[in-house]
């Protein structure tokens, strides 16, 4: 069975964020969260969170899952709209 292409559409708000926390970390590797829902077959990413990791070098980065947590706690998102 052939898999279907899904279509990723990104937030400014969240692809700005990116690029920035990628600038600021380089020449290590960073990481996040990327939030947001399903419609249909399509992905909507409405917030990136950045996930530090002190460890990170220019060819890796890790998820720890309590410092992923702490981090989306502090984004304090509230209600998010299912709209960009």
């Amino acid at each position: 069975m052939a898999r279907r292409p899904v279509r990723v559409t990104v937030a400014a708000t969240a692809a700005e964020l990116i690029a920035k926390r990628a600038r600021k970390a380089a020449p290590n590797e960073t990481g996040g969260l990327l939030l947001g829902w399903w419609e249909g077959t399509a992905v909507v990413v409405a917030h990136a969170v950045e996930v530090p990791d002190p460890d990170a070098t220019s060819s890796r980065w890790t998820r720890h899952e309590n410092t992923a947590q702490s981090a989306l706690d502090a984004q304090q998102l509230g209600q998010v709209v299912h709209r960009l």
